[in-house]
């Protein structure tokens, strides 16, 4: 057969709801998005001026756009489809919870940053505080609503030297991503009290940690990892 020679990517055009769209008189901006299980878009979108004022939008695969009602809306910063249901994971910095498409709370979860979905929509792995300023990783089972620490740095290094810290100087890199087969976390820190993001992997199963990239002044911009679905072996 003859290979198409056509090899430009299908690229489709989505309209950004009005209220969403950056002008001078209106500096917004869109500050997380993601696809639901059915293909939607949904996004959040929020005022430059303090960040607070969101909007929440979901827009279908034909156009259609529909907005979560004001409370329902402030202050969230990410919304976080599950992977195998059809309700959403609301973050708003500290605070998640549960709601359900149209934003109504359907559970509430405990204090996290960059929380993260299990690939079976059953867990939830997020960075927590305990004794402050120690803190950690945690993974949460919603049904049982029992807490697994993973990591927690040790209570005898409290100091800029601790091992790890996904919460630290004012880090917005320490992103979550779990393996398709739920047994490990790759996460971005800082490490040793750096201000740069390093890579790690977790195994939840033995509890340990492996040091991927280290935390460089080059890797500033590290953090986001995302484990790919597709299995290379």
């Amino acid at each position: 057969p003859t290979p198409s020679s056509n090899l430009d990517p299908v690229i489709r055009k989505i309209e950004l709801p009005k209220s969403c769209r950056w002008t001078d008189q209106n500096p917004r901006y869109v500050k997380s998005i993601a696809w639901t299980r059915h293909q939607s878009l949904i996004l959040v979108c929020s005022d430059l001026q303090d960040g607070n004022n969101a909007e929440v939008w979901i827009i279908s695969p034909d156009g259609n756009q529909s907005i979560w009602d004001e409370q329902q809306s402030k202050d969230v910063v990410r919304i976080l489809p599950s992977p195998v249901e059809d309700i959403f994971l609301v973050n708003s910095e500290y605070v998640n919870y549960i709601s359900d498409q149209q934003g109504n709370r359907i559970k509430n979860l405990p204090d996290g940053r960059f929380p993260s979905w299990s690939p079976d929509g059953t867990k939830i792995a997020y960075f927590m505080i305990k004794d402050s300023p120690r803190n950690g990783l945690v993974i949460y089972d919603i049904e049982n609503e029992e807490e697994h620490w993973i990591y927690i740095q040790p209570k005898e290094n409290l100091g800029p030297e601790a091992f790890i810290c996904g919460i630290c100087c004012s880090n917005d890199k320490g992103k979550i991503s779990w393996s398709p087969d739920g047994n490990k976390l790759v996460f971005s820190a800082t490490h040793m009290g750096s201000s740069n993001a390093a890579l790690f992997l977790i195994d939840i199963n033995t509890e340990d940690i492996t040091y991927l990239i280290p935390s460089l002044e080059l890797l500033d911009q590290l953090g986001s990892p995302v484990w790919s679905q597709i299995d290379y072996r």
